[in-house]
């Protein structure tokens, strides 16, 4: 008879990510990135997030890549997890769009 009310919470999150890239030689690039997110509202650093990459551009508009990411995670318990995560993308560059990456 009565309705059910739900527990609604909101929760802000900040993520920053800050990037620094390096052309090695003629199209191949290797990059460093750090993440940090926070969670609880932004009063709590949540994951920290180093990521290492590196990709190769060919034809002119295509460049393929591969990376890896170390991440320094709180669980809800606030212990510490840690992973290693590994990707790989591929990205076409048009002169008319911009670039677009896929991965």
């Amino acid at each position: 008879m009565f309705p059910i009310l739900a527990d609604v919470t909101t929760e802000h999150q900040l993520w920053l990510d800050a990037t620094v890239r390096a052309e090695v030689v003629d199209e191949l690039k290797v990059s460093f990135t750090q993440h940090v997110r926070t969670a609880d509202s932004v009063h709590r650093v949540n994951q920290v997030i180093p990521e290492l990459g590196v990709s190769y551009g060919f034809l002119d508009y295509f460049s393929i890549g591969a990376g890896g990411r170390y991440s320094l995670e709180k669980n809800d318990d606030g212990e510490s997890e840690r992973s290693v995560r590994l990707h790989g993308q591929m990205g076409i560059e048009s002169p008319d769009l911009g670039p677009v990456e896929l991965g």
